[in-house]
């Protein structure tokens, strides 16, 4: 394969994501905002209790679009489980609430089966087990690599 041939698969590649982003967005049944920004601390959010007129969920793009569609999944599971009242949503129960988007954001990337959107998942997830963004994040992401669904996501980057 020549230099050509590489850069055509990864436009490809590239416009493939965007489509499933778009996709993505179009399926969402709340608005979704996307903000462009250079702020790392945290990919998207997802209110109804800041905006109840106006429940949104909002990301925070880093022109990286696999990062784009890694934060969407993660927040459509906080919408879905308030809309399921899952008992995580309690604002005592954090720590599950991310514990589940994580979790199921992380098997929503291997269903898509896109490496690139594991990876960026994987990322996330250290990246909250080794900071100190909240504590619930942390302990969320821990549990999460705990589980052998965290070993299959890693054996799909060895492949």
């Amino acid at each position: 394969m020549d230099n050509f041939d590489s850069i055509s698969l990864l436009n490809i590649m590239l416009i493939n994501k965007r489509k499933l982003f778009s996709q993505l967005v179009s399926d969402c049944s709340i608005p979704v905002i996307v903000k462009q920004t250079n702020d790392e601390a945290y990919g998207g959010y997802y209110s109804k209790r800041n905006y109840p007129s106006n429940c949104r969920i909002e990301i925070n793009s880093l022109d990286n679009i696999a990062h784009d569609i890694v934060s969407l999944l993660h927040e459509q599971v906080h919408y879905r489980h308030e809309n399921e009242n899952c008992r995580c949503m309690n604002r005592s129960c954090r720590t599950l609430a991310e514990y589940h988007a994580y979790k199921e954001g992380l098997q929503a990337a291997i269903k898509l089966g896109n490496k690139d959107i594991i990876k960026e998942t994987i990322l996330l997830i250290q990246g909250q087990a080794e900071k100190n963004f909240t504590n619930s994040h942390r302990t969320a992401a821990k549990k999460v690599m705990r589980l052998k669904l965290w070993q299959k996501a890693l054996k799909w980057l060895d492949t």
